[in-house]
């Protein structure tokens, strides 16, 4: 068994006996899962209204969309409520992250004491994860198809967007340890990058296998889109055969289990992530000691 393989075996096995780890994986990552299944979403309820009349899956997209339109008299909820959703999603993965990475450096595993010690990172993180935001590959994907959607694909904006996939496929290789560095060795961001540049250079190989597998962890999302798209909006169209897809009560039964996708979507997300975070503290630790 290569070092690699031996480092993911490692990380499944204790993944596997930790639920603490995945419950605050899950808690971590949960507002990141919620708003990319809103955003797509949005981009389905998009393409519905430029291709309306090309196909039946279209008119069944608008149909299950407006079962969960919003109206005008909850407008102020929805403010409040993607208020709540932002200062999640910029203050969650800042002090979850951290609390992970204090809990696989704890011997004894305790989940409290690793969850307060977030406070003398948070800054450096925070930091840290606002720059990633622009260097991130899914933000470059998601920005593709918003340009598509909106029918600006050109040579300019074509040549930009392969000009930040490649910066953005560059950062990747360059800073996964970078998290590790703030948190374990109490380093400023920008210095953690250089440190991380460092030691993805001086590790090539195991570095890239390592990302090789990042990319395979980004689809995950796409199975975010089949449980929580593709499932409501199959029975929808069983229902509209049988002619029950207005009845209300089947709406709510739509609408219920599309939030209980949701969750469940975001768990085993929160499952990958722990995964995720705890190979990479493997390789961490194996080139640095």
């Amino acid at each position: 068994m290569t070092s690699s393989e031996s480092i993911l075996k490692d990380a499944m096995v204790e993944i596997g006996d930790d639920t603490k780890l995945i419950r605050l994986a899950t808690i971590t990552t949960f507002v990141h899962s919620l708003l990319f299944i809103i955003y797509i979403v949005y981009v389905l309820f998009t393409i519905n209204q430029k291709y309306r009349n090309s196909s039946w899956i279209w008119e069944l997209l608008w149909d299950y969309i407006d079962i969960i339109a919003p109206n005008t008299q909850i407008l102020i909820i929805l403010i409040i409520l993607w208020i709540a959703l932002l200062i999640g999603y910029t203050i969650l993965p800042p002090i979850g992250e951290s609390a992970m990475i204090f809990y696989l450096d704890d011997e004894n595993k305790r989940g409290s004491s690793s969850l307060w010690k977030w406070i003398t990172r948070f800054f450096p993180m925070f930091e840290f994860n606002a720059t990633m935001t622009f260097l991130n590959i899914l933000a470059v994907a998601i920005t593709l198809s918003r340009l598509y959607v909106m029918d600006i694909l050109n040579w300019l904006t074509i040549t930009l967007m392969v000009l930040w996939t490649i910066f953005s496929l560059i950062a990747m290789f360059l800073l996964p340890y970078t998290k590790f560095i703030i948190t374990l060795q109490d380093t400023k961001y920008f210095d953690a990058m250089k440190k991380s540049a460092t030691l993805a250079i001086s590790n090539i190989s195991i570095t890239f296998k390592f990302i090789i597998i990042n990319f395979v962890l980004y689809l995950r999302f796409i199975i975010n889109v089949i449980i929580v798209i593709w499932i409501p909006l199959l029975l929808l169209w069983v229902a509209s055969r049988f002619e029950i897809a207005d009845q209300y009560r089947f709406q709510i039964l739509i609408i219920v289990m599309a939030l209980i996708l949701v969750v469940l979507t975001a768990y085993i997300n929160g499952i990958i992530e722990a995964f995720f975070i705890t190979y990479w503290y493997k390789v961490y630790k194996k080139i640095t000691t």
